[in-house]
């Protein structure tokens, strides 16, 4: 069978290959294209929890009195994300020149309340305030996007260990019931 001869371990062995020869592959993209493709990319993992942590962050700035360009710019670098970091640098260096609020297009991990809350004519402690509660907004957004795994993670890890010791009792027994029909014919 297939657990006896190897092939499942064969198939496991090529798709780790896979995985690794495309992350090899995307490194060798120049940088500026990997920024554009990962700034244009639909799928963002914890986009909600990333928008919460730099609301948060430039409000603290804001309230230790740093001004707006370099509030996001710090804000930026502390997230966790490089998409972020960078359509934060691009706001800023648009605030910093007076230019009109950017296109949603070119500022896609920013969302619009966040370039509004920045942007817009605000009294600073208004401005810090709004932020503060844009923050608490999206770790809501966050925990409710996230409340489906408290009740698949349990059945899910039954399954995973059922399928676990079951595939070791069918790797202890198979040999001996192969002994055994080898012996009886």
């Amino acid at each position: 069978g297939w657990t006896t001869s190897g092939e499942i371990a064969l198939w496991v062995l090529l798709a780790l290959l896979a995985v690794w020869l495309l992350r090899q592959a995307a490194r060798l993209l120049p940088q500026g294209l990997r920024h554009w493709l990962s700034d244009r990319s639909p799928i963002v993992i914890g986009r909600w929890t990333t928008l919460a942590r730099f609301s948060q962050f430039t409000a603290d700035l804001l309230e230790g009195e740093l001004d707006i360009p370099s509030a996001l710019r710090v804000a930026g670098f502390a997230s966790s994300s490089s998409r972020l970091a960078r359509s934060a640098s691009r706001l800023a260096s648009d605030v910093e020149s007076g230019a009109s609020l950017p296109q949603a297009k070119q500022q896609t991990a920013l969302s619009a309340a966040v370039r509004h809350a920045l942007r817009a004519e605000l009294q600073p402690r208004s401005r810090i305030r709004l932020l503060s509660e844009l923050s608490q907004c999206y770790f809501e957004r966050a925990r409710h996007n996230l409340s489906w795994t408290r009740g698949i993670i349990e059945p899910l890890a039954i399954c995973l260990i059922g399928v676990v010791v079951g595939g070791t009792v069918l790797a202890l027994f198979l040999p001996l019931l192969t002994l055994i029909q080898a012996l009886a014919s």
